[in-house]
């Protein structure tokens, strides 16, 4: 699941709340996928500190 918050006290509750319905619906309707959105300030999330795993396709076609 992906995460991304924006608080609403901070930048104004209509408009990131619009912004936030927006991008709830353009995701279901690009990708048929029901999602919940939750908008953070900037730099708050947790950058990911595992190591990026390379994936080799050994399948013979």
């Amino acid at each position: 699941m992906w995460v991304c918050e924006w608080g609403c006290e901070t930048f104004g509750c209509p408009v990131f709340r619009r912004l936030q319905h927006q991008l709830v619906e353009a995701i279901k309707q690009i990708l048929a996928l029901r999602v919940t959105v939750n908008l953070v300030e900037p730099q708050t999330l947790k950058r990911s500190e595992g190591k990026a795993k390379r994936v080799i396709d050994n399948r013979t076609t």
